[in-house]
């Protein structure tokens, strides 16, 4: 008598669909907060890009990051806390070196670190 196996065992199919549930969940979690990172630079640039922000005072570049933050519900990066202003040769340097820190299950969390997210406001005299 020959016995032959065809498909997949019980526990193998168990062990295949929690390894799927659990790389889902990991890109998921992991996935919004590049997503969220993303825009982070994207406020950056437009405030870059923007001809009033080399007459805005390190407070109101602040206000500005902060109201755009909020309209895009980013809540992983405080301003206050996360991003530096600094006065360089040629004008301002604005930074947002952040970590996202996101629970992944039970008392298991995800961070995420994100670094040299940087741009340049040229001149100004709103030092």
């Amino acid at each position: 008598m020959q016995h032959s196996q065809r498909g997949m065992s019980t526990y193998t199919m168990i062990v295949f669909v929690l390894m799927l549930g659990f790389s889902g969940l990991f890109s998921f979690k992991v996935g919004m907060a590049v997503l969220d990172n993303w825009t982070v630079i994207e406020v950056l640039e437009s405030l870059a890009k923007d001809n009033n922000a080399r007459n805005m005072s390190s407070k109101q570049i602040r206000d500005f990051i902060e109201k755009k933050f909020e309209v895009n519900r980013i809540e992983h990066i405080s301003v206050k806390d996360d991003v530096e202003i600094k006065t360089v040769k040629g004008g301002r340097q604005i930074t947002a070196d952040y970590e996202a820190r996101m629970p992944f299950f039970a008392n298991i969390d995800l961070v995420v670190k994100f670094e040299s997210n940087s741009v340049m406001i040229p001149g100004g005299s709103g030092f």
